[in-house]
């Protein structure tokens, strides 16, 4: 299986900008300790101010929520007397194994990422559809009628997956760019549903409603639907649905051991953003204006105490979604009468839908699954979609998904308090696998849920790519080498709402590194070697 080393829409490989382990940039001596301005404290935010700390430059991070993680948020179940309590991974769950500077920063903080995601075939399954079982034994072929719908999947998608790859493998970039933008030209304004109906067999009446539901027995693709053609085959071509692992100790633990990391900077310090204080939480950013003499940006906060302060910097990172940016304001006027980003950024921003996702938790006394020979993996058409058991290694305990959701079925759940949702589960669960469900009693009757839409402050799961969308994702992308343009005020935009792989993990981290180049540049760093700042907005047109 071939797995790229860099992203299709920009064919920058960022694991050779990480083989240095100091600083990626070397500042002035008389920058170093000046302050960076960092809006939010997911990985984004939390790489970007690690690297930028590196440098020598002060990093201070403004986060909402009471925690740093966004949308790496392992929950534990802490009513449990348990040293080390289960959690319930209510953001990202799965890592696909390109994420290469994910895996970078994994390794350097110690995290076990060995384990892989369970999925039917990988592991031992169970399919419901329609009122009727079939298993998916560990090894074996999918079950039919999953087992046609994977060929007639593989016989439309491998004809333009394949020719991508076999070029990338030879090296042959200029290959790889003639066939992606032959695609870009072909599917940049259809969907999904429309290219299946189109061009595949999974859109005949009898396939399409078993894609939609279950897909060919890994996750059902209806939600999906809607989406663009392009950013589902974009997802192929980088290899995010192969072999996803997670991690042992969960996906909060990558930022907050990145935030406690010691790093040397240039002064000899051997110091951490835990040391220097840098995450300032339960503080609202509630507007970004800017200076017009000095052409510094400036923040204005709102913190725990509910004190409006302001604070100039030489530059601000903004790693929130492009909802929240909205939102916040970052489409209109700056007090000082000027806007931030250009026509082109602002409606952008203005058009990013955000998706829907739920996932309902609970923690059982033991992992009973495993010796009850039990499948770790259940998909249905049902009110349950996608129930998963996890067996994490640090804890004896059972930690359930009971029902991760997407699109209009997380909508339709938001009507239903979480123990009710348990009550509604189990009786799916009940016709499923009667044996599993006696087992299904949470501890302490503790359930953890969320609901990514009407969680305060993140306006939904991640970013929907929708037919059309792309020119404007290419504006956000590359919005920061705005730098030192006569466009540039100072704030660059980072975050897995403005990446090309929205929805995973490294999407974020890839576009952190690409910001602290452009603050490096405007605080006149000498920049050697390979750069973000080198990616070519004109590799593709859109």
């Amino acid at each position: 299986m071939f797995i790229p080393n860099s992203m299709i829409d920009t064919l920058f490989d960022y694991t050779a900008l990480l083989k240095n382990e100091g600083a990626l940039c070397e500042l002035p001596e008389n920058k170093y300790h000046q302050e960076v301005g960092i809006v939010g404290g997911g990985a984004a935010g939390v790489l970007a101010a690690l690297e930028l700390l590196k440098m020598g430059l002060n990093p201070v991070i403004y986060e909402v929520s009471p925690r740093l993680g966004g949308r790496l948020y392992s929950q534990p179940f802490f009513q449990l007397d348990d040293a080390e309590p289960p959690f319930a991974e209510l953001g990202a769950m799965r890592i696909p194994v390109c994420s290469h500077v994910f895996f970078h920063y994994a390794k350097k903080v110690g995290l076990h990422c060995n384990v892989f995601f369970p999925t039917p075939g990988k592991e031992e399954g169970v399919i419901y559809y329609k009122k009727k079982l079939y298993e998916w034994h560990k090894g074996g072929a999918a079950p039919e009628p999953f087992k046609k719908l994977g060929i007639l999947w593989e016989l439309f998608i491998n004809p333009y997956v394949e020719p991508v790859h076999a070029a990338w493998k030879k090296g042959d970039l200029e290959t790889v760019q003639i066939l992606w933008q032959s695609y870009i030209d072909r599917f940049k304004d259809k969907s999904l549903y429309q290219v299946l109906l189109e061009q595949s067999a999974i859109g005949l009446p009898e396939n399409l409603d078993c894609f939609g539901s279950v897909g060919f027995g890994k996750i059902g693709l209806q939600p999906f639907f809607q989406f663009s053609f392009l950013e589902i085959l974009r997802i192929v071509v980088n290899a995010f649905f192969s072999n996803n692992k997670k991690t042992a100790e969960g996906n909060s633990e990558f930022v907050k051991r990145l935030y406690e990391l010691k790093v040397k900077t240039p002064q000899g310090e051997e110091v951490s953003l835990a040391d220097r204080q840098a995450g300032r939480l339960h503080t609202m950013v509630l507007k970004i204006d800017y200076n017009p003499q000095t052409k510094n940006p400036i923040l204005i906060y709102k913190d725990a105490e509910n004190k409006i302060s302001q604070k100039e910097f030489n530059a601000v990172i903004y790693t929130g979604s492009m909802s929240a940016a909205h939102l916040l304001g970052l489409t209109e006027k700056t007090n000082s009468g000027v806007y931030l980003f250009d026509q082109k950024i602002r409606e952008s921003v203005q058009k990013s839908p955000m998706f829907y996702a739920s996932k309902t938790y609970i923690c059982t006394k033991n992992k009973f699954w495993k010796k009850l020979n039990l499948p770790p993996c259940i998909l249905s058409d049902e009110i349950t979609n996608n129930t998963f058991f996890m067996d994490y290694p640090f804890t004896k305990r059972g930690v359930i998904c009971l029902s991760y959701s997407l699109g209009l079925n997380a909508l339709k759940l938001t009507a239903v308090d979480p123990e009710h949702r348990v009550i509604i589960f189990k009786r799916v669960l009940e016709e499923i696998c009667s044996v599993a469900n006696k087992e299904l009693i949470p501890l302490e009757r503790q359930v953890v849920n969320i609901d990514w839409i009407t969680e305060k402050f993140q306006n939904g799961a991640f970013k929907i790519s929708v037919p059309g969308s792309d020119t404007g994702q290419h504006a956000l992308y590359y919005q920061f080498q705005s730098v030192l343009t006569p466009e540039d005020k100072g704030v660059y935009l980072a975050g897995d709402g403005i990446c090309w792989s929205s929805g995973w993990v490294e999407g974020a981290l890839t576009t952190a590194l690409n910001t602290v180049y452009s603050v490096a540049k405007r605080m006149g760093a000498q920049i050697k070697g390979p750069s973000p700042l080198d990616q070519k907005p004109d590799l593709f047109t859109y």
